[in-house]
């Protein structure tokens, strides 16, 4: 009976830490030179989460209107331990919407850090931000 509960312990203990490898997942970033993640406990968040971040968008991007056009664009970035953003970049880079990007990128406060294992790490984001006409 002792064996078997031990065995039983044993086992939720791989469990839990096999999980905790599992949602929390670094590479080295070739911009940067730095290991971030990409997958952790808890994801990098917007002040006041992604409403929040929505209604940031829908305010403070700049539609290029001479362009008449419409798509997608994914910026992607570091949020730092300390929440400060840095390494910006365009992901499936898009000419017609690159600038705007980069300035609202520009204008975007510190975010909450992702936390992995219960400490704040310094974690890589993409954010798709649609053009659209009217």
């Amino acid at each position: 009976m002792k064996n078997s509960l031990l065995s039983i312990i044993f086992v939720l203990l791989s469990i839990t830490s096999f999980t905790q490898k599992e949602e929390c997942a670094s590479f080295l970033d070739s911009l940067s030179g730095r290991e971030v993640y990409r997958w952790s406990m808890k994801s990098p968040e917007f002040p006041g989460g992604q409403d929040s971040l929505m209604q940031f968008i829908i305010k403070n991007i700049e539609y290029p209107h001479h362009l008449c056009v419409q798509g997608t664009a994914y910026a992607g970035f570091i949020v730092n331990k300390d929440g400060r953003l840095s390494d910006f970049r365009m992901i499936l880079e898009n000419n017609d919407f690159d600038p705007s990007v980069k300035k609202l990128y520009e204008k975007f406060p510190n975010w909450e850090p992702g936390i992995c294992q219960g400490k704040p790490i310094d974690a890589f984001v993409i954010v798709p931000i649609k053009f659209g006409l009217k």
